[in-house]
C-alpha cells in the first residue's frame, strides 16, 4: 500500500488487529521498521428499525409515531436520522445524531 499525502485513512473489512509495521519515503524507499502502532478494529455495527407496539398508517402533522432502533455491535458508533417533508423536492426539517459509547468504569481509591 502506498499513501501519497500526509493523511492516512483506511476502511477495514473485518475486525481484528491493525498494525503498521514499517514506513518509507516514496522517492528513496528508505524503510523504517515500526513496532508500537497497533489498533483494534471493531466489527461494523448493525441496526434494526421496527415500528413500535402499535401500527399507525398515516401520521398527520403534530402527531407522533413510535420507531424502535435496535443497535448491535461494539461501541463507539453514531447514528444520524432526519425528519423531512415529502414531495418532489423534500426539505430537511430536523436532524438528530445519537452517539453510543461503551460504559465507563469507575475506580475508587
Amino acid at each position: 500500500m502506498t499513501q501519497k499525502d500526509s493523511k492516512f485513512s483506511l476502511l477495514a473489512d473485518k475486525p481484528g488487529a491493525f498494525a503498521i509495521t514499517s514506513i518509507s519515503h516514496q522517492r528513496n524507499q528508505c524503510r523504517t521498521p515500526i513496532t508500537d502502532i497497533v489498533r483494534r478494529v471493531h466489527a461494523l455495527p448493525s441496526a434494526r428499525v421496527r415500528a413500535g407496539d402499535r401500527y399507525v398508517e398515516t401520521v398527520e402533522e403534530g402527531e407522533q409515531a413510535e420507531i424502535v432502533f435496535a443497535f448491535e455491535g461494539e461501541p463507539p458508533f453514531s447514528f444520524t436520522y432526519t425528519r423531512s417533508t415529502s414531495g418532489r423536492l423534500p426539505t430537511v426539517l430536523e436532524t438528530h445524531v445519537r452517539r453510543h459509547h461503551p460504559p465507563l468504569s469507575r475506580c475508587s481509591g
